[in-house]
């Protein structure tokens, strides 16, 4: 399952940069994780390329977290966003992140 996982996180991570795209200076996507369990899977995917960013913390609740400013940002000008989805981390995110390739696992 875990093999499934990560071959589609990675699927759909290239699908939203294609290699035909034109390229911002040769700059990796700007990818944001909402949890630690999708951080190390995307970090280990794009190991060598970039690092992903963490939104949320192991200290934070994803049930009712409200963004600060600085967050909103990263969220606005993250390429691809994977999340587990409203249900988790509520819909603010996907909102604030609506020009990001959103991938809900």
């Amino acid at each position: 399952m875990f093999r499934f996982v990560a071959f589609l996180a990675l699927f759909l991570l290239l699908a939203a940069h294609p290699a035909d795209a034109p390229a911002q200076d040769g700059a990796a996507p700007e990818v944001v994780v909402t949890i630690k369990p999708l951080h190390s899977l995307a970090a280990a995917l794009m190991e060598g390329v970039a690092a992903p960013s963490l939104l949320l913390d192991g200290a934070v609740n994803p049930h009712d977290y409200r963004l600060r400013p600085s967050e909103a940002r990263l969220l606005q000008e993250a390429d691809v966003l994977f999340w587990v989805g409203p249900a988790l981390e509520g819909k603010a995110i996907g909102d604030v992140a609506r020009n990001a390739r959103i991938v809900s696992l």
